[in-house]
């Protein structure tokens, strides 16, 4: 034990001796091959000095001490390289970077920043930060331009803001602040309440109008956005559009401020049976007078606070102003006591108030109702009037007409679900009978007609699910679907890859998981290093719960390996859930399998075992398609489900699952009845010591199997060789010495139950040839590098075929490119120079090679990318 943390010593000494240790003035460029720099002292870029910070640039922070920019800094890195910031000393907080210059701009770009005072503050200095991330800071940046008439012009733009004690943005009279298209979330740790994005002024002469726009802000622990005036002077008049503020304390604060909201979707703020949470939106003050259009306020526990004389404007049509036009969805805002607060009235001196709030949506369509949900002068002569005469209604019924069938169906009703076209939520539901039907809905956009059983295993919609059709609501409108066919099977699922974003020095892809036209349910994020993909997070959502997320510790981030797959391969996956919001890790252990029987080509087979050794689920790799099979065990018994996943939007690049934005994935079910299916034999066990010939195959339906009269029936050149139990803790196989005689051997499998045989499965054929050469083992085919470079590699090709075989290769458009002939006998390793037949060579793009092996195993197939 002293030896190794002596060793531990030593190298951590080491690893000191290669640092750059900087302090004092600096500026020129700092690079990455100098990693990593210590500051070791206070630091200043001096003015009319610039320093360069190249991409995958460490710095680490080694106490107390400020980075100051009186000259310029351009931090620039890269999606896949970032430049990093990393406090040696956390989790006591350094002060962070400080920016002074008020001519000269700074850009920060791909830049991660933790536990500072200030991850970036900004004195009256232009600047541009995009695509970076601040962690653990007291505040995630300041943008200060308190006393500038006409502050510089500061952008912020794509940038994760997380878990700082304070605020995510503090913005102090700057009204060139432009705050777009950023991720800020769980903020506000400390006990001061301080806003994710809060605006201030403190003097008569100030102005704080800055323009927030495109963000998702949520999750924080205080309010939203908070915009407070101390001088009180209707200074602060901000422009907030298109921003998602979800799940904090309060949506929006307003003390003394005004502007101008529109088009947010302002939900679910509140801190669960916190009563002194839970405003979407909260104005307060005499000089607070801000207008309000087209946003969406639902489930806060009340949609407007109003107190303190404020005058928010709501919609107001007899001023013609262009902010006060209303249309506004204040809907089904209710508390944790049950009370529907759609705007709640409170602590108002000045009763005599009308508060306009015309041309609106709310949660019903006479004046009654409406002011049921609506604390104002009507409850108390101490509080102001709320005018929301006229309000708009949401559209007429749509009626929707037919007749459901379906034979020997136990359920006589069937669920009825319009799904919103635009969001994949659903808007309504209702329950009609399996006969004729007819039922009124209000929707207010297009949608999608879904019928489904309690349990979903029978289903139908409109147009199928390869196409489904698109109903657009209209007043008095009736829709005729006619006989409607119910059918047996499991609703059709998508898997969509998003844009990549940074996570931790990660190049991350957000892969989406949906069932037919419903939203995302589950994203993972993942990335990719060397042949295996890992997860870097979890995050999943389920219709009326919050959305959850788990991030996966480094040593379980392992996933799933994607290239330079061998038969043989191993390796362990946690799966999590997180429905709950606490994560249930699930350990699988995962076997990699070369099989063929059915297609040309052999196949990878992808095998799943619990940490009990019961086979959980399989992923099957062909040439086009992706097969899957899973078992959901009660007890001892078990439902099997398969699936076929196919690439639908993108191009394949060789690895068993394309990671790259914009690939989308569709998978349907695959019936599973009284027949085995997928009989295939392992290749490796052919060649193994002791040869063997092992078959696998798929079960049955759970609907068939079971009881002690239930087995499979192996066949060898149609004799009955084996009678085997079925066994619901795995999927079936069969093993037997390899055939002794030469000759061709003919397998396939059925299934029993009491007097009752199945079909046979599909026949695999294995061909013993002589005493010297028992069988005749499959042609392989391997290639690497893969992906190459024209001009820089040469692709090798390892081979077993005949002599006399043919590599071919042809191009994406099926154009012949070349042709290599194959002339040594077994094992034989040759090269392509990555030129066509005449001499030229290849451009960039995805190849495809066929080997035709003469008298031996069908063709083998693989795809190359040429880079």
């Amino acid at each position: 034990m002293k030896r190794l943390l002596f060793v531990l010593l030593i190298c951590t000494a080491a690893l000191g001796l290669m640092a750059v240790d900087v302090s004092g003035n600096q500026s020129g460029t700092w690079t990455a091959a100098n990693n990593p720099y210590q500051v070791v002292g206070a630091i200043t870029v001096p003015a009319g000095s610039n320093l360069t910070i190249e991409p995958g640039v460490l710095v680490q922070i080694m106490g107390n001490y400020q980075i100051t920019v009186a000259g310029t800094m351009t931090a620039v890195g890269t999606a896949a390289d970032s430049i990093r910031f990393v406090n040696n000393i956390a989790p006591t907080l350094w002060p962070g970077l400080r920016f002074e210059n008020e001519t000269q701009a700074s850009t920060l770009s791909y830049i991660y920043v933790e536990y500072a005072t200030y991850g970036v503050r900004c004195l009256h200095s232009p600047m541009n930060i995009t695509y970076s991330r601040f962690n653990y800071c007291e505040k995630g940046m300041e943008l200060n331009a308190i006393g500038d008439t006409e502050p510089n012009a500061v952008t912020v733009d794509h940038c994760l803001i997380e878990n700082c004690i304070q605020n995510g943005i503090l913005i102090a009279q700057n009204s060139a602040a432009v705050i777009t298209n950023n991720e800020i979330r769980y903020n506000g740790t400390g006990p001061q309440f301080r806003a994710a994005i809060q605006l201030s002024n403190q003097s008569a002469g100030g102005s704080n109008n800055p323009l927030i726009d495109g963000n998702h802000i949520h999750h924080n622990l205080k309010q939203g956005i908070s915009a407070w005036d101390v001088a009180s002077v209707n200074a602060i008049n901000p422009t907030i559009t298109n921003n998602i503020i979800e799940y904090n304390y309060t949506g929006i604060y307003y003390l003394q401020a005004s502007g101008y909201c529109a088009d947010n979707q302002i939900n679910y703020n509140f801190i669960p049976g916190d009563m002194n949470s839970g405003a979407g939106v909260m104005v307060s003050g005499v000089t607070s007078t801000p207008y309000f259009e087209r946003n969406t306020i639902s489930g806060n526990y009340a949609g407007l606070y109003i107190t303190n004389n404020a005058m928010p404007v709501l919609g107001d049509l007899s001023i013609y102003h262009a902010w006060a036009q209303g249309e506004n969805y204040i809907q089904a805002n209710i508390d944790a006591n049950g009370n529907n607060n759609a705007i709640f009235c409170a602590a108002y001196a000045n009763a005599g108030n009308i508060i306009k709030a015309e041309n609106n949506y709310w949660d019903f369509n006479t004046a009654a109702e409406i002011n049921s949900v609506i604390m104002d002068h009507t409850d108390s002569a101490a509080l102001p009037t709320i005018d929301f005469d006229p309000w708009l209604q949401e559209a007429q019924e749509t009626t929707i007409t037919g007749t459901l069938t379906y034979d020997n169906l136990y359920d006589p009703y069937m669920q009825i679900m319009l799904i919103s076209a635009t969001t994949g939520l659903t808007i309504a539901s209702s329950v009609v009978p399996i006969s004729d039907f007819s039922v009124e809905f209000t929707p207010t956009e297009p949608f999608y007609i879904l019928f489904l059983s309690t349990h979903g295993e029978f289903n139908a919609t409109p147009g199928g699910y390869d196409n489904p059709t698109v109903f657009n609501p209209s007043a008095g409108n009736v829709i005729d679907l006619g006989v409607v066919t119910l059918i047996n099977m499991v609703l059709p699922t998508w898997i969509r890859i998003d844009s990549p974003e940074m996570m931790d020095g990660h190049l991350t892809y957000p892969v989406r998981y949906g069932v037919f036209v419903f939203r995302w349910y589950e994203t993972k994020y993942l990335y990719q290093e060397g042949d295996f993909l890992k997860i870097y997070m979890l995050e999943q959502y389920f219709i009326g719960q919050e959305r959850f997320t788990y991030i996966y510790p480094e040593e379980m981030r392992t996933w799933e390996k994607i290239s330079n797959l061998q038969a043989g391969d191993t390796w362990t996956k946690y799966v999590a859930e997180i429905t709950t919001g606490v994560p249930n890790i699930e350990e699988q252990n995962v076997t990699v399998y070369e099989v063929a029987g059915i297609e040309p080509e052999s196949r990878w087979v992808l095998c799943y075992r619990d940490l009990d050794g019961r086979e959980i689920g399989q992923y099957v790799y062909t040439a086009s398609d992706t097969y899957y099979f899973s078992r959901d065990f009660y007890g001892n018994a078990y439902t099997l489900y398969a699936r076929n996943r196919v690439l639908t939007q993108g191009e394949p690049d060789g690895t068993l699952f394309p990671l790259a934005a914009g690939n989308y994935f569709n998978s349907q079910s695959i019936a599973v009845g009284y027949n085995p299916t997928n009989l295939v034999y392992d290749v490796q066990a052919l060649s193994a010591d002791p040869r063997t010939v092992k078959l696998y195959w798929q079960s049955v339906s759970s609907d068939y199997s079971g009881g002690q009269q239930a087995n499979y029936k192996v066949y060898r050149n149609d004799v009955l060789v084996a009678t085997l139990p079925v066994s619901s803790l795995s999927f079936a196989q069969y093993e037997e010495p390899y055939p002794s005689a030469p000759g061709t051997y003919n397998y396939k499998i059925t299934y029993t139950k009491t007097d009752t045989e199945s079909e046979p499965s599909n026949t695999v054929t294995i061909s013993v040839v002589s005493n010297d050469d028992l069988v005749t083992a499959p042609t392989s085919l391997a290639i690497y590098p893969n992906p190459c470079v024209a001009g820089r590699d040469a692709l090798t090709i390892k081979t077993n075929a005949n002599a006399g075989s043919v590599l071919t290769i042809f191009n994406l458009r099926g154009q012949l490119v070349r042709e290599l002939p194959v002339s040594t006998i077994g094992e034989s390793q040759s090269t392509w120079d990555l030129r066509d037949s005449r001499g030229k060579l290849c451009g960039s793009g995805i190849y495809y090679l066929r080997l035709d092996s003469p008298g031996a195993s069908p063709m083998q197939k693989r795809v190359l990318i040429l880079q």
